[in-house]
């Protein structure tokens, strides 16, 4: 008797142990499915929530069938998306369209020290075959965005995306090198995109910083009317109003930097310390120009307001340029129209930088 009575209640508890034990998987599941985002009738995954945008990131890093989007669009729709109580970890290898719809993206925080690739986005994988994505009408306002490298706005690595109509407001950016307001490094185009109040330090010793761009890659990359207002830019080597470092066979046209501060300073710490101290390079619109047999362009420019351009020992610095490296030694730039309307030239500060 007293077994049969022992295994009525082990089974009693057993199966008390099971509903509790699925009770909680189904609620978390339940939770999670509510913030599902199913396309609507034309295809279009509309987020409405910053929930929602979570699942939108955590669906790019399943360990089985992640999806990137690749073909689809991803669409804000609210008054706004306040990212307050959600630490944000960076959507990475998007694929698709996604377009922010000027709904304002609030109080972003991404803390990714040690990895690189910060941003809303984090990094784009390059692969030949793989769609570039498309980053549109994308507001933040109100950020703190710290990662090692490649560090920006909208997305850390962009690879060959291209950002359109985007703005970045009240933020701060920090990591070692490739940091810019929308991207720390890119092989696309940035069109029409806006920069204010916002400010940038990279640490590493020959890092780039710049406020649209960290480094523009070389190929046929053009950043076209953007602007860049009230922000600071510091770091070591390649700073500057628009791009940190330009490389060859891309164009910055018809750009603005307004009342902005851009330092480059040289830390003294390592073995490459004698090599570059005299060439902290720090530019009003490119801070350092490399090039080769490739045409680069820097057309119908402009800094204006009250600026700040300062480099180690005051070398190297320039209203447009901070310094141009030429491997061949031929200059391989056409530079048209770009005009200083600021403080910069009043106060000798010459158009491309030199010793």
């Amino acid at each position: 008797m007293r077994k049969r009575r022992f295994g009525k209640k082990m089974l009693s508890a057993l199966l008390i142990a099971g509903m509790l034990l699925t009770a909680m998987p189904l609620s978390v599941f339940a939770e999670e499915e509510s913030n599902a985002v199913t396309p609507d009738e034309s295809g279009v995954y509309v987020v409405t929530t910053p929930e929602e945008l979570q699942w939108v990131a955590d669906q790019t890093r399943l360990a089985e069938n992640a999806e990137n989007f690749a073909g689809k669009i991803v669409r804000l729709q609210a008054a706004e998306i306040d990212m307050q109580s959600i630490p944000w970890v960076p959507i990475d290898n998007f694929r698709g369209t996604f377009d922010g719809n000027n709904v304002p993206i609030k109080n972003l925080t991404v803390t990714n020290t040690g990895k690189d690739g910060s941003g809303l986005f984090g990094s784009i994988a390059y692969t030949e075959s793989a769609a570039a994505p498309t980053f549109k009408n994308i507001v933040i306002d109100g950020a703190t965005i710290t990662g090692a490298n490649d560090v920006g706005g909208i997305v850390g690595n962009a690879y060959s995306a291209d950002i359109i109509n985007c703005k970045v407001m009240n933020a701060i950016f920090n990591g070692g090198t490739r940091i810019g307001g929308m991207a720390g490094l890119s092989y696309g185009d940035i069109t029409n995109c806006e920069v204010i109040n916002c400010q940038m330090t990279g640490t590493d010793e020959n890092g780039a910083v710049g406020g649209i761009i960290g480094l523009i890659g070389e190929g046929g990359s053009v950043i076209d009317s953007c602007n860049v207002k009230g922000c600071t830019m510091v770091g070591n080597r390649k700073i500057a109003g628009i791009a940190g470092a330009m490389q060859y066979g891309n164009t910055i046209k018809g750009c603005t930097v307004n009342s902005s501060t851009i330092r480059a300073t040289v830390k003294f710490s390592s073995i490459l310390t004698p090599i570059i101290k005299n060439a902290a390079a720090a530019g009003g619109i490119a801070g350092e120009v490399i090039g080769t047999s490739t045409l680069m362009t820097l057309q119908d420019n402009t800094v204006s307001g009250d600026m700040t351009v300062q480099s180690n020992q005051n070398k190297f610095r320039g209203w447009l340029i901070g310094s141009m490296t030429y491997r061949s030694g031929t200059q391989y730039v056409t530079l048209t129209n770009n005009q200083d309307l600021s403080n910069l030239t009043g106060a000798g500060v010459p158009e491309i930088g030199t010793k």
